[in-house]
């Protein structure tokens, strides 16, 4: 699991926080670890908030058109993973032709009526290239016009500890007023992640284990399947299955994982890897580890659910 330095956990003590589209919590997971309080969440799921009551002990409000900026506590930090689907290249790709991709409207207004601090938002790489970059650029200029400055950077979960790959755009605004000018993304820190080190006893994963009964293993690198490799921080893809499109890569797991997605087919949710001489899928605890969550924390009964909220976080 990430462990976290004094100093980081004296930087967010007594920070207060909204976590807009909440999901499950992968920021309030974050910043809780922090010290930082939550005083503010939402999400349109109702399954996810759930969840998220059961571990935080706060119910979310719902959808985030329907809350009044009123009914919103004084806070320094807005942080929000908007919807992926629009904008993911496993998702619809419609960017702001579909409803969730104008999701940051909502979110606008509460930095607009709130005006807090810092806001950090998180989305998958592609919003920065949708309709040839302008819905990004609508953003931050959005953002600017609030009185923020503005930086973003797109790092990868597996350069700071998380055994998945997990490449992500994040942006990053102050307010102006503050006269802090600039802002340094952390530097990677390249601890070694395996997702050997994250999996469950092979008794536990039976259910995981893919039939491969008239299909066709085409082996990349065999010769490594079995060996054990040097420290690496992207997926190394050792063979295919059938013609190997998404959901039939196999991945060695020295490495880290693949990037957990919320797709309806299970392998290519979490990705397939040689384990044990045997081709799986990882269960929801394994893709809990991968995003760094420690094991007391509590995932949906069913299976299928758990995965998918997972690959939203």
């Amino acid at each position: 699991m990430i462990t976290l330095s004094d100093s980081i956990r004296n930087r967010f003590a007594g920070v207060r926080y909204i976590d807009a589209c909440c999901g499950i919590g992968g920021f309030s997971a974050a910043l809780e670890a922090c010290g930082a309080t939550c005083v503010f969440a939402a999400d349109i799921d109702p399954k996810c908030r759930r969840m998220y009551a059961e571990n935080f002990g706060y119910v979310p409000a719902g959808d985030l058109r329907t809350v009044r900026t009123s009914d919103v506590p004084a806070h320094d930090l807005v942080c929000c993973g908007l919807p992926c689907q629009p904008f993911s290249i496993n998702g619809t790709q419609r960017g702001i032709q579909d409803p969730r991709g104008r999701i940051f409207r909502q979110v606008h207004r509460l930095i607009a009526a709130g005006k807090p601090t810092a806001v950090l938002l998180e989305n998958v790489p592609r919003l920065a290239a949708n309709n040839e970059g302008l819905t990004f650029a609508t953003i931050r200029q959005c953002l600017r016009e609030l009185g923020y400055d503005v930086w973003h950077e797109f790092l990868r979960a597996s350069e700071f500890g998380c055994s998945q790959l997990r490449r992500r755009l994040y942006l990053v605004a102050l307010r102006r007023d503050l006269g802090i000018g600039r802002f340094l993304f952390p530097e990677p820190t390249f601890e070694v992640v395996r997702l050997r080190d994250h999996l469950l006893p092979a008794s536990e994963t039976n259910q995981c284990v893919l039939e491969l009964a008239g299909r066709k293993l085409w082996w990349q690198k065999q010769d490594l399947a079995e060996a054990t490799l040097p420290p690496r921080y992207t997926p190394l893809r050792i063979a295919l299955i059938d013609e190997g499109g998404q959901g039939k890569r196999i991945y060695h797991i020295d490495g880290p994982a693949c990037t957990m997605c919320a797709s309806r087919r299970d392998s290519a949710n979490t990705g397939l890897y040689w384990v044990n001489k045997k081709v799986r899928t990882l269960a929801p605890r394994e893709v809990a580890r991968c995003f760094g969550l420690r094991d007391e924390f509590r995932l949906h009964h069913d299976g299928a659910i758990a995965i998918r909220q997972l690959g939203n976080s």
